[in-house]
């Protein structure tokens, strides 16, 4: 079964020179499979599809414009956009079931390092 994750994408619809007057962070949300291990970025990530839904959308759309994700179980890394200018990066873990817990790190590591020594 799978899970379904909504992030904003906050500020999308927004000029740069108005981001750049605001100090905007301008990453955009995304959500990434974690596969296992990398010695350069820390994980290998493969970064999963959404699918942008305007309907919600305000008229410059700056805000209510969503990306959905469907996830398969696993462990994913999630960066979300708070507000205009913060984001938060964690991780989930996605059961059979299609309910979803938010993991730490070592979680993820400690995850990884016992299925591949299985």
């Amino acid at each position: 079964m799978r899970a379904t994750i909504k992030l904003e994408m906050i500020g999308v619809g927004a000029s740069e020179r108005y981001r750049a007057y605001l100090g905007i962070n301008k990453s955009k949300p995304w959500v990434a499979r974690i596969l296992g291990l990398d010695d350069e970025w820390g994980f290998e990530r493969q970064f999963m599809r959404g699918y942008t839904d305007y309907s919600k959308a305000s008229g410059t759309g700056a805000r209510g414009v969503y990306v959905h994700y469907a996830l398969e179980p696993g462990i994913y890394e999630v960066n979300r956009r708070m507000s205009w200018k913060h984001v938060r990066r964690y991780f989930i873990h996605v059961f059979d079931d299609g309910s979803y817990a938010e993991i730490i790190r070592e979680e993820v590591i400690q995850c990884l390092t016992s299925n591949t020594s299985a």
